[in-house]
């Protein structure tokens, strides 16, 4: 069987998908958010507590939050795999701890994803959905449409697991984006002040079409795919960016051995047209960033692996150096692509 879903064409015998113009349905429930489960995690290792700030991807397609002025505050996101709702036993969840106020009690820590299909939802009543766990009740979940919004405060099971839903139609005009936001937030629940550890954690993300429906995990394989039309790189997911000495997933450019200044080195396809034209970073074989190695694993000079005549679909790799490089068998380097909001 074979069904259409939002920017993609999927058929669900196998987890290949493109991109298709044809008018697009979406399958009853439907998940319009990614990486609602929180299994992918593209950019880094977050088992443990990790800092974080305002407006940063950690786990894949959910952007961090702080509205805090104060410079001595600070907050960890971390991705926990264990004591997930009895429902949900193999998923992981995503945390956000206000880790030091700095003086600054009031103000809001979380994170928020995008929606990209806004013209298709508009006009339609929608449901988000989250399983949500906290130390406070100061939990605030909502879905943003510019000037719209629909939230609720309704979490009061503090320490366990709840189920949290909010629905409403989003408007038929002047919506410029949709945000899917869970945050704690001091304002909004009349000043209450936010303390020094408080939490919150959420799984199981959903934004459908209709009345809140039952969380169901795409595979991991096709959920990945789904993330990297906003970010991808060559190396193996659980690798963080920039390591060293990764041969998985390492480029290999045998074409040119000579490479002078200002001239193309190389060309990247991307494992998925891009949401928009991406911002790509070069890798040496060490790790370095705009830079490539030879074969023998040898880093090669500031900016000889910059990228030009980058689209949504692949990108030219040149030698900005200012010399000429040169190597026997060929270039070698790992790459990140960034198409996110």
């Amino acid at each position: 069987m074979t069904q259409y879903f939002p920017k993609v064409y999927i058929d669900e015998n196998t987890t290949d998908i493109t991109q298709n113009s044809n008018d697009i349905v979406a399958k009853p429930g439907y998940n319009f958010i990614l990486n609602g489960d929180m299994m992918i995690s593209q950019r880094g290792t977050y088992t443990s507590p990790v800092s974080t700030s305002n407006t940063v991807y950690n786990l894949d397609r959910w952007k961090s939050y702080s509205d805090y002025s104060g410079t001595a505050v600070t907050m960890t996101v971390q991705q926990i795999g264990s004591a997930q709702p009895s429902s949900l036993p193999n998923g992981k969840s995503i945390r956000y701890t206000l880790t030091n106020v700095g003086g600054v009690p009031l103000g809001r820590i979380g994170c928020y994803q995008y929606i990209e299909d806004i013209s298709y939802l508009q006009g339609k009543e929608v449901t988000l959905s989250a399983w949500v766990k906290s130390n406070t009740t100061k939990v605030h979940f909502m879905l943003n449409c510019t000037s719209t919004s629909f939230s609720t405060y309704s979490y009061t099971d503090v320490g366990n697991w709840q189920l949290i839903t909010v629905t409403g139609t989003v408007p038929t005009s002047g919506v410029t984006s949709i945000r899917a936001w869970i945050r704690l937030s001091s304002s909004e629940a009349g000043d209450i002040a936010l303390d020094q550890g408080d939490y919150v954690e959420m799984t199981a993300a959903m934004l459908t079409i209709g009345k809140p429906r039952q969380f169901e995990p795409r595979s991991l394989s096709l959920e990945l795919l789904l993330c990297q039309r906003y970010y991808e790189k060559s190396y193996p997911i659980a690798t963080p960016p920039g390591s060293d000495a990764v041969s998985d997933g390492c480029l290999w450019i045998p074409e040119r051995l000579s490479v002078p200044h200002n001239s193309w080195l190389g060309f990247i396809t991307y494992r998925i047209t891009k949401y928009k034209i991406p911002t790509i970073t070069m890798y040496s074989w060490s790790g370095n960033p705009g830079r490539c190695s030879n074969t023998s694993g040898v880093e090669q000079g500031a900016n000889s692996a910059l990228t030009v005549w980058t689209g949504t679909n692949n990108c030219v790799i040149r030698n900005y150096s200012g010399v000429t490089i040169s190597s026997s068998g060929g270039w070698i380097c790992h790459y990140t692509a960034d198409a996110e909001f």
